[in-house]
């Protein structure tokens, strides 16, 4: 059933639950994907700093529900930094509304924009007429991150089944 949110701007009342919904989402949705080393590495807990400056210099939104936060997103430019949608709230088109949203905002910077997709967003960027560029390697703490580089063009629309 998909749940009713709304978007608001970014407020930094929100730092403490972003982080907790942001390391909850990786441990639950992504540990299929990625080792526990990977995830403790990904995890923002001990990076909360650097994730809020980057939110209050960028471009951040917040999707609210009746039950709270349920997920959030940022650009910077063209490039979709973050997106992440609870564990709770998968598949409930919270994600997609989140990334309409940011997309538009980073389709006002130039007709082509970028994410840099986990492995286990990637079939959901390519729903959403994403197409992978590359394979991409993110390095944290000695601990080799991989995700995919990929781009959509503001004449590419959703693919039709």
């Amino acid at each position: 059933m998909a749940m009713k949110a709304i978007l608001a701007p970014y407020d930094e009342s929100f730092d403490d639950r972003i982080i907790r919904l942001m390391d909850r989402t990786i441990r639950t949705v992504c540990c299929n994907d990625y080792t526990r080393e990977e995830i403790e590495k990904w995890s923002p807990v001990g990076r909360k700093q650097r994730l809020v400056e980057k939110l209050k210099s960028s471009y951040a939104i917040l999707a609210i529900t009746d039950d709270g936060l349920a997920g959030f997103g940022n650009t910077e430019g063209t490039e979709i930094d973050c997106l992440y949608v609870s564990d709770e709230h998968q598949r409930e088109g919270i994600g997609s509304l989140i990334l309409q949203n940011l997309e538009d905002k980073a389709f006002s910077y130039g007709n082509t924009i970028h994410v840099y997709s986990s492995i286990t967003a990637e079939k959901f960027f390519l729903s959403r007429g994403y197409r992978k560029i590359r394979d991409n390697t993110v390095e944290r703490e000695g601990v080799l991150i991989h995700n995919w580089y990929m781009e959509k063009r503001k004449d590419r629309g959703i693919p039709q089944s």
